[in-house]
This record gives C-alpha cells, sequence and structure tokens, in this order.
C-alpha cells in the first residue's frame, strides 16, 4: 500500500522522480539521560523532542527543537546547526500546533511552491494530520505520503540509517560533558549543545545516500520486502476463517509418511509453529491507521470529518442532537452582566459589545470558508432582549441544511481585547445567515495564546 501510495505521488509531478524533491521528516526524544544498551536507568530524564528532515539528494534541514516550557528562550538553542527552530510546549512532546510552525520553515528552506512543488514523507501520529497541516500543506505544493504503521524500522529513511549514528554520538557528547563537569547532572539548557555536536557527526550525505537506498524510496522499488521479511508476522496474523476464529485443524501424518525416505519432513510437521490466540470482538478501540496521501481530496474530506466529530464528542455535545444545538440565553435585566448558555456548564461571557446595533451589519462580500474567523450573532428566546454576539472558528459546513460547525472562543478575563480557545471545545452548529463578519486572522499573543 506504501508503495503504490508513493508511486502514485512520483507520478503526479516528474520534477520527484530525481529524488531532489523527496523529503523525510521524523521526531527523536533527545533527553538528559543517556540511554544504554546494557545498563537501565530508573532516571527518565527530561525529555527534549527533536525533529529533523532530510532530503535524497544528500541534504538535511535545520532541525527542529521542542523544549517543556510554557515560553522559548533564546539561549535554549546556542551550539545548535544554523536556523534552527526552537519551540515550546509543556509536555515536550510535539502536537499539532507545533508541527504546524515545524511546516512553515520546512516549506521556506525548501521553496515549495507551484512551480517547484515537494513530496513530504512521515508517519501517522495525530499531531502529523490536523487539518492545519493538511491545508498547509496542499497550498504550498507539498504532497505528503505517511508510512503504514508499525513499519518505520524497516520504511523510513530516518530511523533505518540515521537515527542510530545520531544517537550514538549523542551518548558520546553526554560523556565527554560529564567528564569536563564531575558532580554536575545535565538538564535541558545543554541539550542543544549535545544535538549540535551530534548532527554534524551523522547527518552525513552517505548516511542519507545509504538511508533512501536500502528503503528503496530512492532509486524507487517496490520489490525491497520478501517472503522473508513477512516470516515474523505469521505468528500475530488471524486470517477470518468461515468456520469461526478457531485454528483450523491440520491432516494428521501417517506413520507411512514419516517412514518414507524419499520425502524430507519439516519441523512444522513434527510441531507446529505456535499461533496467536484469537482476538476478543469488541466494539471499541483504535482505528486502524494505513499508508495514505492526505493531501489528496478524499483522504483530506475524510480527515476532516474524523477530526470534526472527535471535537464535537470531546465537547460533551450529544451527536445525535448536534444539529440543532442552539444557545438559548435567559432574559437579563439592564444591571445583570452574567449570561448563560445551555450549550455549556460554564457562565459565558459575550464576546463583543451585546449593545450593537444589529442593522449596522453589511452583507457579507463572500461566503466563510474553513479555518475563516466570523462573527456569529445569537437571538435569544424573548424577542425583546437584544442579539449578542460570539467569535469563532469555522471547522466544517453541513451543506444539507446550509448550516456551519463553529468553535467558539472566549474573551480573556485579564485583558478585554484578547480570546482564546477553551480546553474543552465549545462547538456548536450554526446557520450560516447568523453569521455576520469575516474578521482578519488573529495574531497570536506569546506565542501560546
Amino acid at each position: 500500500m506504501f508503495f503504490n501510495n508513493l508511486y502514485k505521488a512520483m507520478k503526479c509531478n516528474e520534477t520527484f522522480g530525481d529524488g531532489t524533491r523527496i523529503f523525510n521528516l521524523d521526531e527523536t526524544a533527545t533527553v538528559t539521560v543517556q540511554k544504554s544498551a546494557k545498563v537501565t536507568s530508573g532516571e527518565k530524564g527530561v525529555l527534549v523532542t527533536t525533529c529533523r528532515i532530510v532530503s535524497a539528494a544528500e541534504n538535511h534541514l535545520p532541525p527542529a527543537m521542542g523544549f517543556p516550557r510554557v515560553y522559548f528562550k533564546e539561549h535554549m538553542i546556542v551550539s545548535t546547526p544554523p536556523g534552527t527552530l526552537g519551540l515550546a510546549y509543556p509536555s515536550g512532546w510535539m502536537n499539532a500546533d507545533l508541527f504546524l510552525k515545524v511546516m512553515e520553515p520546512f516549506i521556506k528552506h525548501t521553496s515549495s511552491s507551484k512551480e517547484n512543488p515537494s513530496l513530504l514523507l512521515y508517519d501517522n501520529h495525530e499531531s502529523h494530520l490536523s487539518i492545519q497541516v493538511i491545508n498547509l500543506a496542499k497550498k504550498n505544493c507539498v504532497t505528503i505520503v505517511t508510512f503504514l504503521p508499525h513499519s518505520t524500522n524497516k520504511m523510513q529513511p530516518l530511523d533505518v540509517g540515521i537515527f542510530k549514528p545520531f544517537s550514538i554520538a549523542y551518548n558520546a557528547a553526554i560523556d565527554s560533558w560529564l567528564m569536563h563537569h564531575p558532580g554536575k547532572p545535565v538538564t535541558i539548557y545543554q541539550v542543544a549543545g549535545f544535538v549540535g555536536e551530534a548532527y554534524q557527526k551523522a547527518m552525513t550525505s552517505a548516511n542519507i545516500t545509504s538511508a533512501f537506498k536500502k528503503c528503496r524510496i530512492f532509486p524507487f522499488d517496490r520489490e525491497i520486502f520478501t517472503d522473508i521479511d513477512f516470516l515474523p508476522c505469521s505468528v500475530t496474523d488471524r486470517p477470518q476463517l468461515e468456520l469461526g476464529n478457531q485454528t483450523p485443524p491440520r491432516e494428521p501424518i501417517d506413520d507411512q509418511t514419516k517412514l518414507n525416505a524419499n520425502r524430507f519432513i519439516t519441523s512444522e510437521e513434527i510441531r507446529q509453529f505456535p499461533k496467536a490466540e484469537p482476538r476478543k470482538e469488541t466494539s471499541k478501540g483504535r482505528r486502524k491507521g494505513k499508508s495514505m496521501i492526505p493531501t489528496d481530496t478524499p483522504e483530506k474530506l475524510e480527515l476532516e470529518e474524523r477530526q470534526v466529530k472527535k471535537a464535537i464528542h470531546s465537547s460533551s455535545i450529544d451527536v445525535r442532537k448536534k444539529k440543532s444545538v442552539k444557545r438559548k440565553i435567559q432574559d437579563r435585566d439592564e444591571d445583570d452582566e452574567e449570561w448563560h448558555s445551555d450549550a455549556s456548564s460554564e457562565h459565558l461571557e459575550p464576546e463583543v459589545n451585546p449593545r450593537v446595533d444589529p442593522t449596522a451589519f453589511e452583507d457579507l462580500s463572500k461566503f466563510p470558508e474553513v479555518e475563516d474567523y466570523v462573527l456569529v450573532e445569537f437571538k435569544p428566546e424573548n424577542i425583546k432582549s437584544k442579539p449578542v454576539y460570539y467569535i469563532g472558528k469555522v471547522l466544517s459546513y453541513v451543506t444539507e441544511t446550509n448550516e456551519a460547525n463553529i468553535s467558539f472562543m472566549r474573551k480573556s478575563q485579564k485583558t478585554g481585547s484578547k480570546f482564546y480557545f477553551p480546553v474543552i471545545p465549545d462547538i456548536a452548529t450554526m446557520p450560516v445567515k447568523d453569521v455576520k463578519m469575516i474578521l482578519p486572522r488573529p495574531l497570536n499573543y506569546r506565542y501560546t495564546k
């Protein structure tokens, strides 16, 4: 499946055939405690995620490093390769927001455009498949192909030929630092220096070329894997049998067959190979991953629909009634400053002045698009009460009913000019006619708001 998708993507543009526009991206954990194959440490250390991108043309791009901090400081990436991107997130793991910031410099460094398209290969991690990332890639003519789950150790160039020498050089850099600083523990502020030293040793042209060649991505060769490579899977393969999940009985071997000197008796005939027990059929479970081209329209629409459903489910809104969800704003007196909503258990504050003139809005110059920020009008049940307005972002459309799924924001209690998305998304389905304005793109506040 992966090689079929890769062949399809490479045939779409002739510039992918020479390997100069084929890239591989993946993250690895660079921690403050060394990983040893012989000694198991009880200390896990602090995680700093390092994202690397290599090209089949023997090139590599500056890395991106995600630190477990709320705010990023420039001194965190001292001694790293030039152009290193520094990011910060409390957990240190890559998420959709950070990965979007990784894609922006990738497009800049590779000069991806309609005249100069790129082919990017990476795994099926959830942060890699957000709609924002897919839209950004498609807008800049970056074709994305994902690997099959649990196969990157055989099929991904970074895993095959880069990560191992990088890990060895990284541990050697820590050893050297500990010898010059006896009794001092390694912190995240030294990780950047270790990464910079290991980067020079591991990211060589020979390693990158051999990695792509061994995975048969460039030069392209779909016949890399043979039956021997799939042989370990025979223990856990569970074919769908018509007679249920029971293993079919094998024909018994009579004594005459065993005594036949002209026939070779295999070890499987003497003692059958072990077989995993059949799985219990349950209605719940994770969706099985697959290799795909998420920048293609069918795959993109499927991902978008799946993420919208997940957001609606996490916001505790009944999916079966999502089309009829309306905000019911209670009547209030002139001195009452609290507004309530039946769609959430929280007290919601109006996002703009509720005393704005409803007749002052002009007709929209265009139809709101997905990812647009809009101003939505909510009309209370009491006709005498004035409408109230909220800011939200369009997630998707329900074309049958001419409605939009909108994720609404909250106004900051500290500063009245800043808005944020709540931890539990507040998503409602609203008629498009209630959208009164299409707002400009917001400005980020301190990288996290």
